[in-house]
């Protein structure tokens, strides 16, 4: 009698074990807790190819959102009159999906990748429409900058 009361607690926790494993994957694959797979979270650690457009160092006029990018090889932060933004791949993502994280922050997002497409956005004069496309990764705050475009000029 006790060898099968034995058996039983074994095959009992033998299935607690396979149940809570699985419990676990599944929140890991719905993005709960910390570092989460969902591009447009905050804690995200995959980058979310975004777009965006608007006018740098301008003075706003009205309601405009405007948010701060920071090129750290300048050591320069550039005001941005955002008047566009797009998920490039996930047409689902709201603008304001993407911005939320960034709204606490002084600086939205730091600016990295090929100097001259950062020397572009660093050397433009007031008011120039950008298009600026690239890579965010929310949780590190950084965008890895892959085009820049004058909006308005053909190449």
């Amino acid at each position: 009698m006790l060898h099968f009361l034995l058996g039983i607690c074994r095959v009992s926790f033998f299935f607690l074990c396979v149940v809570s494993w699985s419990e676990y994957r599944i929140f890991a694959q719905t993005g709960v807790g910390v570092g989460s797979s969902h591009p447009d979270a905050e804690g995200s650690r995959t980058p979310l190819k975004v777009k965006l457009s608007g006018f740098i160092n301008t003075k706003p006029e009205g309601d405009s959102t405007v948010i701060k990018l920071g090129i750290g090889i300048y050591r320069e932060t550039y005001q941005f009159e955002l008047v566009k933004m797009e998920a490039v791949d996930r047409e689902r993502i709201s603008s304001q999906k993407i911005l939320d994280p960034s709204e606490s922050r002084e600086i939205a997002y730091d600016l990295t990748g090929p100097k001259d497409l950062l020397s572009k956005i660093a050397q433009s004069e007031p008011g120039t429409p950008l298009a600026i496309t690239g890579f965010i990764q929310q949780r590190e705050r950084r965008m890895q900058v892959t085009a820049v475009e004058i909006i308005g000029l053909e190449n």
